[in-house]
């Protein structure tokens, strides 16, 4: 079991004899796949479920970050970092930045954070 499992601690046993006799829903949740590219170079690339966060480093220093969403330019970000967040990862409980809760059932969810700057 994941540790996105709903599950109670007492009723684990029963739960687990469940899934043991496949009498269990499977739930898809969208996913990320962030790509790293430097001078059209790709350096990474990686499947996430829950966010990506892109930043410069131990010292915050500005820099543009250029945004493609499904291989097409959608804008450039000039800032110290970027958080990309799917639907599952967005609660209202994990960060000061997180959007009104969303089901993790949806496609596609975009909503623009700024952090106070401090």
């Amino acid at each position: 079991m994941g540790f996105l499992t709903e599950v109670n601690l007492r009723d684990r046993f029963v739960l687990l004899e469940e899934i043991l006799a496949r009498r269990y829903e499977v739930e898809e949740r969208m996913r990320l796949r962030a790509t790293l590219a430097r001078g059209g170079e790709t350096v990474a690339e990686i499947t996430v479920l829950n966010d990506v966060v892109i930043n410069k480093a131990a010292l915050a220093r500005i820099v543009d970050l250029e945004v493609s969403i499904d291989g097409r330019y959608f804008t450039t970000y000039r800032a110290d970092g970027l958080i990309v967040s799917t639907p599952t990862a967005r609660r209202p409980t994990t960060s000061p930045l997180a959007a009104p809760s969303s089901s993790p059932r949806r496609e596609r969810s975009f909503s623009p954070q700024s952090a106070p700057s401090r």
